[in-house]
């Protein structure tokens, strides 16, 4: 197939206005490796990558910030996205950085697994910087570090007359962490967060506390609930999987279920959340407020991406801080465009900042771990 062929049979993939066979025989072409290369040579793809996520999300019927005028390449490009899905985009965002306007004398890496343990005794360890295997005994309780890096907390016994000896991770900014408790739940800890639990699961329940964004998979004992405290509700579940982002600096705490049921209690009011549902409990009122999740956003963090919907520049840098472990400064007026899209949380800062630069409705300055936003 030529190059015009091809031209106008991606306008009329795009348009919808394909048939069966031409939608296969483009899919055909560009599945053979000489075909892609030439496409992929033919367009400047990595400078073109942040529009062409939106125009793609456009004909997709997902929320969009700004609508493009595509020319040839552009029609090109979003073709490929829509061929290979929603993956190619993230794959070919990321190839090469994509630094704009962003004046910097050093680049900022991205977060990595850290965190420090807080043993019942007062002692810390700084999990970062541990080889693997036995860290500590408490309570009966081996920790251990595996190979993966995950913290493992394996019980010799089940003592019902014990006393509860807690501990606590804490991740710093631009850190992240995974531990398993000694009832086999598995925890993820986004940046900026805590969490402080049994050793040992010995009382009637099994109970934890939080800050930050934690992700949990709670192993299944209808004989012990587990219960989450944030500063502003409680939690209790059976087993089920669930994201809890209660960082101080937002408008809301966030709790989404993914599968199984928790009920959500704050000091005036309680719900049953079921699977696929989110509730806010804002700030300043114990409301809670239930509706659809976004499961894809609100799990993102923990799949290796940011992923924004329509979000202001400052709920934006403010995702962005915890991660790079960055102050955020602003000079001028605060711009106004939303922002939608999915950026890796594993590029260096310059690359996640030029991304959002293509909107032309921001900008960015880097010096040392500040960034400032311009207009």
């Amino acid at each position: 197939m030529n190059q015009q062929d091809a031209d106008r049979l991606l306008e009329k993939y795009l348009n919808k206005t394909a048939s069966l066979g031409e939608q296969r025989l483009l899919e055909s072409w560009y599945a053979d490796e000489a075909g892609r290369q030439k496409l992929d040579d033919s367009i400047e793809f990595q400078h073109l990558a942040a529009e062409l996520w939106e125009g793609t999300r456009s004909r997709a019927g997902l929320p969009v910030v700004k609508k493009f005028n595509l020319n040839r390449y552009y029609w090109w490009s979003a073709a490929v996205l829509l061929l290979l899905g929603m993956s190619i985009a993230y794959v070919k965002l990321h190839e090469e950085p994509s630094i704009l306007n962003i004046a910097h004398a050093k680049d900022i890496a991205p977060g990595t697994n850290k965190a420090i343990l807080t043993l019942a005794s007062g002692k810390q360890i700084t999990l970062s910087n541990q080889m693997t295997g036995q860290l500590a005994i408490e309570d009966n309780t081996s920790i251990n570090k595996t190979d993966s890096g995950k913290i493992v907390y394996r019980t010799e016994d089940d003592r019902k007359d014990a006393q509860q000896a807690y501990n606590t991770i804490t991740t710093p900014a631009g850190g992240q962490f995974q531990l398993s408790l000694a009832d086999g739940t598995n925890v993820t800890l986004d940046a900026s967060s805590s969490i402080s639990f049994p050793v040992a699961f010995t009382a009637s329940q099994r109970s934890v506390k939080m800050t930050g964004q934690v992700y949990f998979e709670v192993a299944h004992d209808r004989h012990k609930p587990f219960l989450v405290s944030t500063a502003r509700q409680n939690i209790e579940v059976l087993g089920t999987h669930f994201n809890v982002n209660a960082y101080t600096d937002e408008k809301a705490i966030k709790t989404t279920l993914l599968a199984g049921s928790i009920r959500l209690k704050t000091a005036g009011h309680q719900v049953v959340l079921k699977p696929g549902e989110q509730a806010l409990v804002q700030t300043t009122a114990d409301r809670i407020e239930v509706g659809p999740a976004d499961i894809e956003e609100s799990i993102a963090w923990q799949k290796g991406y940011f992923r924004f919907r329509q979000e202001d520049i400052q709920t934006v840098m403010r995702k962005i801080s915890r991660w790079y472990n960055i102050d955020v400064g602003y000079e001028g007026d605060l711009p106004t465009e939303k922002f939608s899209g999915t950026i890796s949380r594993y590029k260096d800062i310059s690359q996640v900042l030029g991304m959002l630069e293509y909107s032309k409705s921001v900008h960015f300055k880097l010096s040392g771990r500040r960034v400032t936003v311009l207009k």
